[in-house]
């Protein structure tokens, strides 16, 4: 975040950035930047919670890979309840999809064992640590 675009060959200094992390305690203040850029964000996507592994240091951890990889139906059905408001348009009076319950608590198993493989590895990581 400090150097924005530096894959750019006009890539810009954020002094702004550097200024917020300096004034006051930096270890704080870095923290917190850290944590508002990781839940800044929804995690709605696949691609949001491998940033969120790999910002945590466990994104290599095999099972992270598999539970988060099984997201991407559970986060596709997401966006269609949500942003489709999930109408059938297909249907003849374009009624809402209907669920199946055993499916919506499939899907949302999923997403907790993904949530549950990363703070394990995420305590595993750490548990290494002196």
């Amino acid at each position: 975040k400090l150097q924005r675009g530096a894959e750019d060959a006009d890539a810009t200094f954020d002094v702004g950035f550097l200024a917020q992390i300096l004034v006051g305690d930096p270890q704080a203040n870095l923290l917190a930047a850290f944590t508002d850029d990781l839940t800044g964000k929804s995690l709605q996507s696949v691609e949001q919670m491998n940033r969120v592994a790999a910002a945590l240091g466990v994104s290599a951890n095999a099972g992270v890979k598999d539970a988060v990889v099984a997201l991407k139906g559970a986060f596709d059905l997401r966006n269609t309840i949500a942003h489709e408001m999930d109408i059938n348009f297909s249907a003849a009076n374009r009624n809402r999809n209907s669920r199946r319950r055993d499916d919506m608590v499939r899907r949302t198993n999923e997403l907790l064992e993904a949530v549950d493989a990363v703070l394990a590895a995420v305590d595993a990581v750490l548990a290494e640590c002196p």
